[in-house]
């Protein structure tokens, strides 16, 4: 992987000093938070503040030229094309294994076991877990799942509230592991580490987490009851729709991928053998046809999952080009030179930086209200904490993992949860089930909570350590 702090020679100087180089990063905070508290869920809602964060840096630098080839230097690292090549192919397997059915078949498959009550919130906290690991995606598991278990398991006895952080839990585990998570690729590609090494090695923190989770559905579920509230559609009925059990083995596309990435294989072949094998699985088992995954109808009509798959990524991808420029200009202009002094103040050993390393993801998450920015962002100030403390590149991308997937994504704003929200009033509307507070799903995801637990289990024992 490129060394993604090294920095060019010579620095951009801008009006106002450090002040000036640090207020277009202002306006965009100041943007996020605006937009979120508007209930916006699409990275596209960045996309004006940051070309205004652009002009800002042109406008206040002293010398134009060298900001605007500042900003191309950001984006001529090697990490950013690692990224969107990555996402791309992440973009194609995951939409190939939803138009297969995948989803519905792993729901059918845990409702046919006729499970009821608390035992449905854990089975459907695994349910969300195994579509979040095989899609990459912990938004577009809860728009998936929750359609389809929220309103089965609320007529089935679980509790509404817990039963939707049992989903939003499940949701995250799959986003911390996943080989084509959005998060595990910004993580590890900022760190300069191996995507195989870092899924391996985390795994024992999310099991970990998972395991105490677990437990505690087991047991708040026992104290809260039921709470369950009967709906106007026929349940079997909507089962019936879901009884997809043919499209099951397409989980062996994702899990070649997984397979390759813990062999030590690159992401990018990990990825495109997936997309082979799910097109392969999908054509012998009847699941996919050719015109699912590409169809035209000239002059200008162009369709199917693959397609889908691409365009569907163009949003993270623009995200990541003005991300990069935008750091590109604040290294230049001792931004984040500044940032990291102010962090090693009292990072002084190797675990308080630890700390301050999961501490600044962390922080960085809720303000810009999804993490993979929050990674972007804060990585370059990472790595160069972590190479200063000889903090292994594993370690640091498992820390940010942890904190783009903790406590601080429980909260109401942030846009997974506001996707939960969205589909939560649908099945309202539809099938009559219950609403509630998004504060109260945050309670009780208990996955993201045991992740931060976990995490400063880590930095205070040292477990899972490595020497850089």
């Amino acid at each position: 992987m490129a060394d993604v702090t090294n920095r060019p020679e010579g620095r951009v100087e801008f009006h106002g000093g450090l002040f000036g180089a640090l207020l277009p990063l202002l306006v965009f905070l100041i943007s996020v938070i605006w937009v979120t508290s508007a209930g916006m869920i699409t990275m596209a809602a960045y996309f004006a503040p940051l070309v205004m964060v652009i002009a800002l840096i042109i406008l206040l630098a002293k010398d134009r030229r060298a900001a605007a080839e500042a900003m191309l230097e950001g984006l001529t690292d090697r990490a950013v094309a690692v990224m969107i090549f990555s996402f791309l192919g992440a973009g194609v397997l995951g939409r190939l294994l939803v138009g297969s059915g995948v989803v519905e078949a792993v729901v059918w498959l845990g409702y046919s076991a006729g499970v009821s009550g608390t035992l449905f919130v854990i089975l459907s906290f695994l349910i969300a877990a195994v579509i979040a690991t095989s899609t990459g995606t912990s938004t577009g598991t809860v728009v998936t799942a929750v359609p389809v278990l929220y309103p089965a398991g609320v007529v089935l006895g679980a509790h509404p509230a817990l039963l939707l952080g049992a989903i939003y839990s499940g949701a995250r585990f799959g986003d911390n592991i996943a080989p084509i998570s959005d998060t595990t690729i910004a993580s590890v590609t900022t760190q300069g580490t191996e995507l195989g090494d870092a899924v391996r090695s985390r795994l024992k923190y999310a099991v970990a987490a998972a395991a105490v989770s677990i437990v505690l559905y087991a047991v708040v579920g026992s104290l809260l009851g039921s709470g369950g509230a009967a709906l106007s559609a026929s349940l079997e009925g909507m089962m019936g729709e879901y009884a997809r059990p043919q499209a099951l083995p397409m989980l062996l596309a994702p899990a070649l991928t997984v397979f390759l990435c813990l062999r030590g294989r690159s992401l990018i072949h990990a990825i495109w053998y997936g997309i082979l094998a799910a097109i392969v699985i999908g054509l012998v088992t009847g699941t996919l046809a050719w015109q699912d995954m590409y169809a035209i109808s000239p002059p200008r009509d162009v369709g199917g999952l693959i397609t889908e798959g691409v365009t569907g990524m163009r949003d993270v991808i623009f995200l990541i080009i003005f991300v990069m420029a935008v750091l590109g200009a604040l290294r230049r202009a001792g931004v984040l030179d500044a940032l990291t002094a102010w962090v090693q103040k009292w990072a002084t050993t190797a675990k308080r930086a630890e700390l301050a390393i999961f501490s600044l993801v962390s922080i960085l998450y809720p303000i810009t209200a999804v993490n993979t920015p929050a990674m972007l962002m804060g990585g370059p100030v990472v790595r160069e904490l972590g190479e200063k403390f000889k903090i292994h590149p594993v370690r640091r991308a498992n820390l940010m993992d942890l904190a783009g997937n903790g406590i601080t994504g429980n909260l109401p704003h942030i846009n997974t949860m506001l996707a939960l929200a969205g589909v939560m009033i649908a099945a309202h509307e539809t099938l009559g089930a219950p609403l509630v507070s998004l504060l109260e799903v945050g309670l009780f995801a208990f996955h993201s909570t045991m992740l931060t637990v976990v995490a400063l289990f880590a930095i205070a024992t040292g477990w899972g350590a490595r020497q850089g």
